[in-house]
């Protein structure tokens, strides 16, 4: 039993770095749908581990019915992305967090539900949804821990430049600040994040 634990957790891990890396995809919508599957395919593999019956319309709905609420937080981090200049990078790091989080989260509900002898048909979704809400916070510091040792780079598109003329390049950071200030009075990002993009666009 211990050996399956382990080797649920190691998938778990797994679906977690990938989610976090599709996160960072900066086409809006895209980088939903990527999770989605992602997450899709660790409730496929967690049934494999614990030989429970997978079915892909169950999974789906027990995923929607887990994320209704987080789904909404998603689109409006997923917008951010359709902001020029800075939008691709913010987005990407905030999908990237929030993508992991809530993968992790997923994984650690089927988990337990499985090591209890359950299945897919006998899940009580009000008791998993506040075991779920629980695990986010846990999959929250999950993702910064590995981004402490390992942030995902964002792929070429996603990087903030700034490429007007010295004439017009002081209006252009500034717009940039401006914007990202925005982002963080309408929650998108949290105090950290914004500090971290920051200096990335006054150092650009």
């Amino acid at each position: 039993m211990e050996n399956t634990a382990n080797q649920a957790q190691s998938i778990i891990k797994q679906h977690v770095i990938l989610a976090m890396e599709a996160g960072l995809i900066p086409v809006p919508l895209a980088d939903m749908v990527a999770v989605g599957g992602i997450q899709m395919d660790l409730i496929r593999r967690l049934c494999d581990v614990y030989q429970v019956e997978y079915s892909m319309n169950k999974s789906k709905a027990i995923i929607i019915s887990l994320t209704a609420t987080g789904i909404a937080r998603m689109g409006a981090r997923a917008a951010a992305k359709a902001i020029p200049v800075i939008g691709s990078i913010v987005g990407g790091v905030v999908m990237s967090a929030f993508s992991g989080a809530s993968t992790y989260a997923i994984g650690m509900v089927f988990k337990a539900h499985f090591e209890k002898g359950g299945n897919l048909s006998d899940i009580d979704l009000n008791e998993i949804k506040r075991f779920y809400e629980d695990k986010m916070k846990k999959g929250q510091e999950f993702v910064e821990s590995f981004r402490r040792d390992k942030t995902p780079e964002p792929s070429s598109s996603s990087t903030v430049k700034v490429t007007t003329t010295n004439t017009n390049e002081p209006k252009d950071v500034v717009t940039q600040l401006r914007e990202l200030n925005d982002l963080k009075v309408q929650g998108i990002i949290n105090e950290t994040e914004f500090e971290t993009l920051k200096k990335k666009i006054i150092e650009a």
